[in-house]
């Protein structure tokens, strides 16, 4: 037979070997379709490797529940909601598990309230979000809001009113108290010069008496000497 004429690869030396080319014992080396590791289960072979067929456990695109689905497959959704994602508001995503992006609009319902906190209603969080005085205080507000800054005026001044009234009992109280210390200092102060009296009081009658009787006698003396003259 004729040897085949096709072109060899470069740096390749060697005859074609034709169609009696031997069986290889060597495993598959071709490359592995990407998101593939695991090897092709064919040994060395000619045109494209089968599809892998090993099951291997995924994560669903909401991360709740592991699937067993073939290698290379497309993940799978599970019958579960989206809740393992928040939204940029802050709430839950409410759909079923989906590969693509959550939707931001979220429609939980929200609850708001006036400024006063007397008129309430819901709107949707994406309408929140986007639109600001959705509930504002009404006519029947606004009187109550009058009536509520009239009577915290009015307790204002009846506790004003009360502490200049415990203010002047205290005033008072202090003056009476004033009162009687000064009674009790001058009281104390004559007990205190009765006590000195009735302390030194013999101490000082004893030279008088002495120098009272002293006198007398001179006085009786003088006496007897003008009576014998006479």
């Amino acid at each position: 037979e004729e040897g085949c004429s096709k072109l060899r690869p470069d740096g390749c030396t060697h005859p074609c070997a034709g169609r009696e080319c031997g069986q290889c014992e060597e495993g598959c080396s071709k490359l592995r379709p990407d998101g593939c590791t695991h090897p092709c289960a064919l040994p060395c072979h000619h045109g494209n490797c089968p599809p892998c067929r090993l099951m291997v456990r995924q994560r669903c695109h909401c991360k709740i529940s592991s699937l067993y689905i073939e290698c290379l497959s497309v993940v799978g959704i599970c019958n579960w909601l989206y809740g393992y994602v928040q939204l940029g508001c802050g709430h839950r995503c409410k759909l079923l598990c989906h590969p693509d992006e959550c939707d931001q609009s979220c429609s939980q319902r929200v609850k708001l309230k006036c400024p006063c906190k007397r008129i309430k209603k819901e709107f949707p969080c994406s309408r929140v979000r986007s639109e600001m005085d959705l509930v504002v205080c009404d006519e029947t507000c606004r009187q109550l809001q009058k009536k509520h800054a009239e009577v915290t005026h009015t307790h204002t001044l009846v506790h004003i009113l009360h502490e200049h009234k415990l203010f002047a009992e205290l005033e008072a109280f202090e003056k009476r108290q004033k009162g009687r210390r000064k009674k009790n200092r001058k009281v104390t102060e004559v007990e205190t010069e009765e006590g000195v009296w009735h302390r030194y009081k013999l101490r000082l009658l004893m030279p008088i008496c002495g120098i009272l009787l002293a006198v007398a006698a001179f006085l009786m003396y003088v006496t007897d000497v003008l009576r014998v003259v006479d």
